[in-house]
């Protein structure tokens, strides 16, 4: 606040700012790639070989990927944060070195009140997320409806050859209280 020399008025100037989750405030890696997540907190349906089990399925990880044993539509990817996290993006990848990857998948999470996974959805329905066209290009998408979540399942829809991925997921660490609306 300032005292308006002219008038004897007090003028008041101030400027808001909002800051976007797309923008990238809260939007950081959560460690797949970094290995944070360490490789317990990995699981899946099933995986073709310990040579390919579920916590080699890290954002450019470039020897290794996770490939389930087989590719329908019961198989899945899911990582535990241990703690609830704010996600708001997911980067995947399909296998380095052979025409295999996923075209496109759903997500399912939970946080640690609920007992079930819910889907990832707009409008009522489960988001059919846009995998990779490709061996070795990294397809990012955004939630733009981010979730909290401890738990996130990754649920491939469609791929090419087999089901391989590589991932990381986006976001921050989540500082409030959770509440699902209940009691």
């Amino acid at each position: 606040m300032k005292d308006n020399d002219k008038t004897g008025h007090i003028a008041l100037r101030m400027e808001l700012y909002e800051s976007k989750e797309d923008e990238g405030v809260c939007s950081y890696a959560l460690g797949m790639q970094s290995r944070i997540i360490k490789d317990s907190q990995v699981t899946a349906s099933s995986s073709y070989s310990n040579y390919y089990k579920p916590s080699e399925a890290r954002l450019d990880n470039i020897n290794r990927r996770w490939i389930s044993a087989t590719s329908n539509l019961s198989q899945w990817l899911q990582i535990d944060f241990l703690k609830v996290k704010m996600i708001n993006g997911i980067a995947t990848q399909g296998s380095r070195y052979s025409n295999r990857w996923v075209k496109e998948y759903r997500l399912e999470y939970k946080n640690s009140t609920v007992n079930t996974l819910n889907n990832y959805t707009m409008n009522s329905e489960p988001v059919k997320f846009k995998g990779n066209s490709d061996r070795n290009s990294i397809v990012y998408n955004a939630l733009h409806n981010p979730i909290l979540a401890q738990i996130v399942r990754i649920v491939p829809i469609q791929w090419q050859g087999f089901i391989v991925m590589r991932v990381e997921l986006y976001g921050c660490p989540y500082m409030g209280s959770y509440h699902d609306g209940s009691k």
